[in-house]
């Protein structure tokens, strides 16, 4: 499909990190943006340097699904429609499966898995009702950790393996008359305040000391500096929803890029040692 310019972009979790980058880029491309947060004043600076005709600042909690709805519809009576949704809301727990409270690892689904699910559903009913013609750009910020899992932080991992999984089966659902695409956008590790604001973290179960879990708290907690550029990423993934059929999984990160690269690369090792236990399991 051929977008009209200027685009109209939903956003959630705008207030820091990606969620405010992408704001920013896509205002400074000269398109329009639905830019919802859980505290609509982090956002003051940008309501007062964009006049509303561009910037619509709108509260929103992810975990509420009736807010989403809410928001979407006053975001589609404020501009008309809604081309692209970048569905970013989410943050981490640094915490071991043995070691997380069962509320927090749940805290962590409600809003990386099910809030990502509710505003998903209401973009893909609003670009196939409510757009006239149809059609529109569904990004799910992910994680290289949705493909590549690390210790120590298994219940965010889970979150974006089954965000992924739910994202994937959902794009092949889809009418392609409906000019709807779903992408997963993979980010690696990017300089953005994750660790700090948007990370929970709990102690180390005593039995996994001694273990790469521990180890990985330990490396998270000193706030590790990455290479990643997140205001170039940001650029990136503005120029992937501009892309007439993008890919379902966008690696983003030199780093991603590598894991992604080594994890088929086990892939691979495991079917060609073992695929040919399955060869005779077929019923005749």
């Amino acid at each position: 499909m051929t977008f009209k310019a200027p685009r109209v972009w939903f956003i959630t979790g705008s207030s820091t990190g990606f969620g405010r980058l992408m704001t920013q880029c896509v205002l400074r491309n000269g398109d329009k943006v639905a830019a919802t947060l859980r505290n609509p004043a982090m956002l003051a600076d940008l309501a007062e340097e964009f006049g509303t005709d561009q910037l619509l600042v709108l509260k929103l909690d992810v975990t509420n699904h009736q807010r989403i709805l809410d928001t979407f519809a006053e975001a589609g009576k404020h501009f008309g429609r809604i081309d692209v949704v970048f569905n970013n809301a989410g943050y981490a727990l640094l915490a071991d499966v043995e070691g997380a409270t069962d509320e927090a690892a749940r805290a962590v689904f409600e809003v990386n898995f099910w809030g990502a699910v509710n505003v998903s559903k209401e973009a893909v009913r609003w670009f196939r009702e409510e757009n006239k013609p149809s059609g529109g750009r569904l990004l799910q910020n992910s994680s290289v950790l949705g493909f590549t899992p690390d210790a120590g932080i298994p219940f965010y991992v889970a979150s974006k393996f089954a965000l992924e999984g739910l994202s994937e089966s959902f794009a092949s659902s889809l009418d392609p008359a409906w000019n709807i695409k779903i992408s997963l956008i993979e980010p690696g590790w990017f300089r953005t305040d994750v660790l700090s604001s948007n990370m929970d973290r709990s102690q180390v179960h005593p039995a996994y000391v001694h273990l790469p879990a521990a180890t990985y708290h330990k490396h998270l907690e000193g706030n590790p500096l990455v290479r990643g550029d997140t205001e170039k990423a940001v650029e990136v993934i503005y120029a992937v929803a501009d892309l007439p059929d993008p890919p379902i999984r966008f690696p983003l990160g030199r780093d991603c890029n590598e894991s992604f690269r080594k994890q088929i690369a086990n892939l691979t090792t495991i079917m060609d040692q073992y695929g040919s236990w399955s060869d005779e399991l077929d019923v005749e």
